[in-house]
């Protein structure tokens, strides 16, 4: 997961990072060329949700970031882009003597990815800008496989009649994937629309289902959990 670090020390001035869960539905040329303006850009929505960010109950935490600031600068570490260089040594060195000096406390350990780009953007102060605060409101779209609201149409999604820059299947296990590609008929939000793309340029590699959808997240049947309680391993 620290991958993503890389690209602040490789070949190109300006890049995207995206997790492998995260589909790109249009295109990316304006946060591109926002990175003219700023040298860290997002789109998402991850400031209604701090928890999963830093830790909430460190005393530290609102002494070393204001409310302000946490209600409007945390991000999703899932899709963002920056300009190369960002983080030199020094600011290395500076960033890791807080973390030394107590600062680490504040850092969300389940996450320790995010928490980390989010600390290092926000302690160093660099100029940063998130889409989802100043596009006008009519432009604005969701992000989340976890929002039940969007519409797929002609192999794309939209959100009130705006297509997605991208979508991000965040929370669904890799397993769920490689299951539902091997011919297993697990039903999912916007499932259409990454079995399209999946077997865009080999469709006819695309599972055929000849039987009833189950949904991804319904609890076990009987005979599962019998099955588990005995020990005997069960797809998961």
């Amino acid at each position: 997961m620290h991958r993503r670090f890389c690209g602040f020390d490789g070949i190109f001035d300006k890049f995207i990072y995206l997790d492998a869960d995260i589909l790109v539905l249009n295109s990316l040329d304006y946060i591109f060329e926002q990175l003219n303006q700023n040298d860290f850009v997002v789109y998402d929505f991850q400031h209604k949700d701090l928890s999963h960010v830093y830790n909430i109950n460190s005393d530290k935490l609102r002494n070393i970031f204001s409310q302000s600031r946490l209600d409007s600068e945390i991000f999703c570490a899932g899709l963002y882009a920056a300009n190369k260089g960002l983080f030199d040594v020094d600011i290395r060195n500076h960033l890791l003597s807080k973390l030394q000096a107590g600062e680490a406390e504040i850092l969300y350990k389940n996450a320790p990815d995010q928490t980390i780009l989010n600390y290092m953007v926000m302690r160093s102060g660099i100029s940063s800008y998130n889409f989802a605060f100043n596009l006008p409101k009519e432009e604005i779209t969701g992000c989340c496989v976890t929002s039940p609201h969007f519409e797929e149409r002609n192999n794309l999604v939209y959100d009130r009649g705006k297509c997605l820059t991208y979508l991000h299947y965040i929370g669904l296990s890799s397993k769920l994937f490689s299951r539902i590609c091997s011919g297993e008929n697990i039903d999912f939000p916007y499932r259409e629309t990454f079995l399209h793309y999946r077997y865009l340029h080999e469709p006819d590699k695309r599972p055929k289902f000849t039987t009833k959808p189950k949904a991804y997240n319904a609890p076990p049947s009987l005979t599962t959990k019998v099955l588990r309680k005995l020990g005997i391993k069960v797809g998961v």
